[in-house]
């Protein structure tokens, strides 16, 4: 062997080497866990808005006076992380930074952010996830509005004067919320909800729509493009008209196909519309 295929031998083997133990750290590294938190004093904070990146996010209630807000990073991340508090409200915001061309995939990392915040009346809470998803519970607010881009949201035991809950590809699956008037929408995932009390507006434009509810005698709009509808109602209604239309599948109101759009004066409209699927109520 000539002495530059010597050099050249031993330059490949030294590339070899080192890159199989670059990526050995790098996967090592990639596999570790970081926790941070930060904390601001909640006795002025009457609003909280959330902005955040890819993440699974749990607001949850505490006995304490402090809004903290824990992030748990899993492997390599590129984010930022602030908690600010601007006058009367808490700002909270994770925001992915672009990666360079030369980033290593080895690894799909997760954020998880827990949100703690004292159990108190709030006047306006906005949350809104870029990737990821939302668990929410023994929240009171006079306005809430919810947005995930692509996530599930998971909320329940909630007291609000309105709810705005949407996402654009996940399911939402909603229990004991009580609002003057909640609006639920999803262009891609199924709504499921049980003891709603309020009027109520739900809207999908491919999967089912659910309702469990104590009873009918309210505003009542549900749609979905291609899905079923079904509520079960614990008391039968006393004052409803029923707007039903479907074009491929079958209505039934109360265990009748041939039901009376309104019963009592009607005052209350119960609007139900799917193009492909059932509509049921049962009691």
């Amino acid at each position: 062997m000539t002495k530059l295929k010597k050099v050249l031998l031993g330059a490949f083997i030294c590339i070899i080497v080192g890159g199989l133990g670059t990526i050995f750290s790098y996967r090592m590294y990639a596999q570790s866990s970081s926790v941070e938190t930060k904390e601001i004093n909640a006795e002025n904070i009457e609003n909280i808005k959330m902005k955040v990146d890819n993440q699974r996010v749990e607001v949850i209630p505490t006995s304490g006076t402090t809004i903290k807000a824990e992030l748990t990073r899993e492997g390599i991340t590129n984010s930022t992380f602030t908690v600010d508090e601007k006058d009367d409200t808490a700002e909270i915001q994770i925001e992915d930074k672009e990666r360079s061309f030369f980033s290593f995939h080895f690894h799909n990392w997760k954020q998880k952010l827990k949100l703690f915040i004292p159990e108190k009346d709030y006047q306006a809470i906005t949350i809104k996830v870029n990737n990821g998803e939302l668990e929410m519970e023994e929240v009171r607010t006079t306005d809430l509005e919810v947005d995930t881009n692509n996530g599930e949201i998971d909320m329940n035991h909630l007291q609000t004067v309105t709810s705005m809950i949407s996402t654009n590809n996940g399911s939402i699956h909603l229990e004991d919320i009580i609002s003057d008037y909640i609006q639920v929408s999803t262009k891609n995932g199924e709504i499921e909800m049980s003891d709603i009390i309020g009027d109520l507006k739900g809207r999908t434009n491919n999967g089912s729509i659910s309702l469990v509810t104590s009873d009918l005698d309210r505003p009542i709009d549900l749609e979905t493009h291609n899905g079923k509808i079904n509520i079960q109602t614990e008391k039968e209604p006393t004052n409803v008209r029923f707007d039903t239309s479907v074009y491929n599948g079958k209505i039934t109101i109360l265990d009748d196909t041939n039901f009376s759009n309104i019963i009592g004066d009607g005052d209350n409209l119960v609007k139900l519309k799917t193009y492909n699927g059932s509509i049921k109520v049962t009691k």
